[in-house]
């Protein structure tokens, strides 16, 4: 009696395990399970199943409307619509990270190097010539062209400073220093108009001034 009365409930047992197994599989797949009779509680398993699935939908509804909204918005600008003066100024580094590039890097940019450094002192010499007119104390053409050679030749040494400093860095501390060419480059021509244009500027203005009031 024990025995048969075992076999059932064992019998029973695996009957309920296996319909279990069934609507979880059932449920994962996206068909529908078993139907149950009129009146049979829901299991837990099934409600957080259910709850589950509901939850998932939600989320794809979400990603798909945040693809579309995506789509919707302008596109960043690329590099190439950017203005020439900011891809003058804050360029890419050199790639890839060898001393060859580099200096190549550099190489590229001198023209443009010497072209603003070279307009920056085309003016400061003809507010020059201009001045010592007003001034009654003219300044032949050839003093004031004297020193362009050796400033020229000057300013290019110390543009050549940037790609040895570059390259030193790079053979020192490789990947751990971040690229400062672009750094430097930015750095060494504010410093060239400066001193090419900015400071004769202010000191032939400041001197203009004291003419004017008599000091001159």
């Amino acid at each position: 009696m024990n025995r048969e009365a075992n076999s059932v409930l064992e019998s029973a047992s695996r009957t309920a395990l296996e319909s279990a197994s069934r609507a979880v599989l059932d449920s994962v797949d996206g068909t529908a399970p078993e139907p149950r009779s009129h009146g049979a509680p829901e299991s837990a398993g099934h409600a957080d199943i259910r709850t589950e699935h509901a939850a998932l939908h939600a989320s794809s509804e979400d990603v798909h409307a945040e693809h579309a909204t995506r789509a919707d918005l302008p596109t960043t600008p690329s590099p190439s619509r950017e203005p020439a003066l900011v891809r003058f100024l804050y360029p890419a580094p050199a790639h890839p990270r060898t001393v060859g590039s580099i200096f190549k890097w550099w190489e590229a940019r001198r023209p443009a190097y010497n072209l603003v450094v070279g307009t920056g002192g085309a003016l400061t010499m003809a507010i020059a010539t201009v001045m010592s007119q007003l001034m009654g104390q003219p300044v032949p053409v050839s003093q004031i062209l004297a020193p362009v050679i050796p400033i020229a030749i000057m300013a290019n040494v110390c543009y050549t400073l940037g790609p040895l400093t570059e390259s030193l860095l790079h053979k020192l501390w490789g990947r751990e220093v971040l690229p400062v060419g672009p750094h430097l480059f930015r750095a060494g021509l504010i410093l060239s108009v400066g001193v090419m244009f900015v400071i004769p500027a202010l000191l032939m203005g400041f001197g203009l001034v004291l003419w004017m009031l008599g000091f001159g």
